[in-house]
């Protein structure tokens, strides 16, 4: 049993940080010690389910403030250069997520300061440790394949935020970026497999407008080669079914590893002619599905009793990506989560941002808000960039009702900045301060904002309490009216609710529920013993089926829908 331990700090508590987290809690030397996020609630929610790891406000504190021997760098791409070179400097080997850097040169300047100081930097490409692709690899590597006549990458997957936001995300700000952050999936595969491609040619077409004046290229067509290996990446991020394999055609068989259904073909001759030849590969072929199937639905099942660490490929992939970088932080590292490979992921990732020879102008900066004195703002949408919130301040807009609309981010906000009736206030309602100022001259406030939490606790900070923040500021600024956004699964489940009218009672064992409904239900106990209290001025309301312009009919209002096309 390894006696060392690793004091592990984490940088950045957004989605994949709960992947890390349980990728170093099966570690057994190491123990993750320290915490950073610029959003304190969330980084004390993170602490919580991590044995009380320290919470620090800023990387600086960190670094200061505790002693790490490696951290995991896990905020956007724009930040990973200092972020790193920072903890460096402060002794730490680093781990970051993908994409190293946004280019080249800023990934050599990292690998030049870990060489100088005598330590590791890692990069998670973290599809590199699928088991499916590992299989792949094996048999490619023992010339199961023969010689590698045309590879082929599909990766159709649809970006939801294209149409719901948040449009201030990095991969969003430039067209190219999008290769950075997903098409560098694809690349490392084909580094990993060939080595860097030789001639390119690439298209990017499907151009559609996001707000905040930038453009999006939802379809890529890479074509490439690698001695007298033919290369084809396909993307394509708009909506239909999801597609993400690899496939392998060579001189001795054929190879895909479907990375979508975590499922494994190899296709070889058979030892019989023709036709009995082809009925013999599929007979083995549909075998080998079927248990492939069947391990997956029972590795499923079993993470839900937390007796297997396999129930999602992703996560397994990236604990097994994490596990590698511990392994050998002392000894040859796996070049699949090497810097250098990082490093190189990033220059072909830029080249074919650079081949596309996409005309992009930086968009112009956000004009700052005309309100007129006769036109201020008396109503502040929280969570007005939203699905609901977006066509709320359109009708209100086009109502000539002047706005406030509180968004984390002014410049990724959905709406005209120059319109004479609109402000943008910037912040957050985890943060008092924001909160004055965004209700400063308001008479009523609309509150649709929703937690993007996983845990309980994450749901009682970012939304129970966040809640409560708000409505105590109302009381505060004597606003004439708060509106605050329930939801219809607060009520009983299934046929149970009957007619739903307004007498109707939620859900008495609404703590066995998941966690959004259940925190609505809690929110709305606290406004109503608010109002009782203190009169505060609260209209509840619980909206049911929401369809609109932008959105999707398969709701689950409507019917059960397991995927397009199936209610």
């Amino acid at each position: 049993m390894p006696t060392a331990r690793y004091r592990v700090g984490i940088l950045g508590t957004g989605f994949i940080s709960a992947y890390h987290a349980d990728a170093i809690r099966a570690i057994p030397e190491a123990v993750i010690t320290a915490v950073c996020d610029v959003n304190a609630d969330r980084a004390k929610a993170f602490a919580a389910a991590n044995a009380g790891a320290a919470v620090f406000g800023s990387l600086d504190d960190m670094l200061a403030g505790t002693s790490l021997d490696v951290v995991h760098v896990l905020t956007p791409p724009d930040h990973h250069e200092a972020a790193a070179k920072a903890i460096l400097e402060a002794g730490a080997h680093v781990f970051l997520e993908k994409p190293m850097c946004p280019d080249a040169t800023a990934c050599d300047v990292l690998l030049r300061s870990a060489r100088a100081n005598a330590l590791r930097i890692g990069v998670n490409q973290n599809t590199l440790f699928y088991p499916v692709y590992e299989q792949l690899r094996r048999d490619f590597r023992a010339g199961k394949l023969g010689r590698a006549d045309h590879v082929t990458i599909t990766w159709n997957w649809e970006l939801p935020c294209l149409n719901y936001g948040p449009f201030d995300l990095w991969m969003l700000r430039d067209p190219r970026h999008i290769m950075l952050e997903l098409g560098s999936h694809p690349m490392a595969h084909i580094l990993d497999l060939l080595g860097a491609p030789e001639r390119m040619v690439v298209e990017a077409t499907d151009r559609v407008d996001l707000p905040g004046r930038r453009d999006f290229y939802r379809r890529w067509q890479v074509l490439s080669y690698c001695g007298q290996t033919a290369i084809e990446l396909r993307f394509s991020f708009a909506p239909g079914f999801p597609e993400r394999d690899i496939h392998v055609r060579g001189s001795l068989g054929t190879a895909t590893a479907d990375l979508e259904n975590n499922v494994y073909v190899l296709r070889r001759h058979s030892r019989y002619a023709e036709d009995f030849g082809r009925h013999d590969r599929l007979m083995k072929e549909s075998r080998s599905l079927r248990e492939q199937a069947r391990g997956n639905l029972k590795h499923y099942a079993l993470s839900k009793l937390k007796m297997s660490d396999r129930g999602n490929a992703l996560g397994f992939s990236i604990r097994q990506s994490v596990h590698a970088f511990y392994a050998n932080l002392n000894g040859v590292p796996d070049g699949r989560n090497a810097g250098p490979l990082g490093r190189d992921v990033i220059e072909q990732c830029i080249r074919i941002g650079a081949s596309a020879r996409i005309e992009h102008e930086e968009p112009p900066p956000v004009p700052a808000p005309r309100v007129s004195s006769s036109c201020k703002p008396e109503i502040l949408l929280i969570g007005g960039t939203g699905f609901i919130g977006r066509e709320m301040a359109r009708q209100l807009l086009a109502a000539k009702r002047p706005v406030r609309v509180m968004t984390r981010n002014g410049a990724g906000a959905p709406f005209d900045a120059g319109d004479p009736r609109l402000q943008i206030a910037s912040g957050t309602i985890l943060n008092d301060a924001d909160l004055e100022r965004a209700m400063e001259g308001i008479e009523y406030v609309v509150h649709l904002a929703r937690a993007t939490a996983k845990t309980w606790d994450g749901y009682c900070s970012q939304d129970v309490l966040a809640t409560k923040r708000v409505a105590e500021h109302c009381l505060k600024r004597g606003i004439k009216r708060l509106i605050y956004t329930g939801t219809i699964a607060s009520y009983y489940a299934g046929a149970k609710a009957g007619t739903i009218t307004e007498r109707t009672p939620l859900d008495p064992k609404i703590a066995r529920r998941e966690n959004y409904a259940r925190a609505k239900a809690v929110s709305e106990h606290i406004l109503m013993e608010m109002h009782r209290k203190h009169d505060l001025p609260v209209v509840i309301f619980r909206p049911g089926i929401v369809i609109g312009t932008g959105g999707t009919a398969c709701h689950w209002g409507v019917g059960m829908w397991t995927g397009g096309g199936v209610c």
